[in-house]
């Protein structure tokens, strides 16, 4: 099915934040490509968001695979016709210091997050630019812009993303493309529930204390859809956020002091 509507890739969209995004841009009459390992949570963010009027096709990839990733693009393009926003959301987490984290996780990690990410750019942008408005949404983290303790493989492949988009938006910027990376603050969804940790009740400590002291993925979905619009390069949600970057930029020696503290403070670190 050919469609005239704006179609939004949206991968990671099985559940948590992806999920959410799915219900925003369906609002916006778009006609939506989502895109997740997780076939039953495809199916039940499919049923969620179809409408009499949109067209949503789902796709069952490991973004880590560079041809899993080809094929699902040439399959939105022959479905939908078109590619007007590239929203790179999947993402793992593995949280444990470098010196017991084994390589193939690390590995892993950087795969999904960011290779994820540089794949689905690679093959969506020629058909991206056929677009009247264009976008490119990358969805980071506080992680890409600090280093915190013992989420090493986490935070590398975000500050990758980080450089990754930087360059995107000098080589892209003058052509039409809009280039958005977010900076999210914690998010109450099942990335750390489902994450792998060196201690097993680090997960369960860390996930309480993102549950008492996250924000919601609705207003998050909503301030990227409105960032979108604006054509925001940089779009960081909250307060915690901008001092993060504020922090991280002016003052990186007393950051990171302060950063290495806090393995002794919180008990999920």
């Amino acid at each position: 099915m050919r469609t005239t509507r704006k179609t939004a890739i949206i991968t990671g969209a099985g559940g948590g934040l992806g999920e959410v995004l799915a219900i925003e841009f369906a609002a916006k009459d778009y006609d939506l490509a989502l895109v997740d390992i997780n076939s039953r949570g495809l199916s039940k963010v499919r049923e969620k968001v179809r409408t009499p009027k949109n067209f949503i096709s789902t796709h069952i990839a490991d973004v880590s695979y560079p041809s899993q990733v080809e094929k699902t693009v040439r399959s939105v393009e022959k479905q939908h016709g078109r590619i007007d926003v590239l929203v790179n959301n999947a993402g793992i987490y593995i949280a444990a210091p470098f010196s017991q984290l084994d390589l193939s996780d690390f590995k892993k990690v950087m795969d999904v997050n960011f290779m994820g990410t540089v794949y689905f750019t690679k093959y969506a942008l020629p058909i991206l630019q056929k677009s009247d408005s264009p976008s490119v949404i990358n969805i980071c983290s506080d992680f890409g812009l600090i280093g915190f303790p013992n989420k090493i493989a986490y935070s590398s492949s975000k500050a990758a993303m980080r450089g990754f988009t930087n360059c995107l938006w000098t080589e892209e910027g003058d052509k039409n493309l809009h280039v958005m990376i977010v900076y999210p603050p914690a998010i109450d969804t099942g990335l750390i529930k489902n994450a792998k940790f060196w201690k097993l009740e680090k997960r369960t400590l860390e996930f309480e204390f993102v549950r008492k002291n996250s924000i919601s993925a609705e207003f998050v979905a909503k301030r990227i859809l409105e960032g979108m619009d604006k054509k925001k390069k940089i779009l960081k949600i909250g307060f915690t956020i901008r001092m993060i970057d504020i922090a991280s930029r002016y003052f990186p020696e007393t950051t990171h002091t302060i950063l290495t503290k806090l393995k002794n403070r919180f008990d999920f670190v």
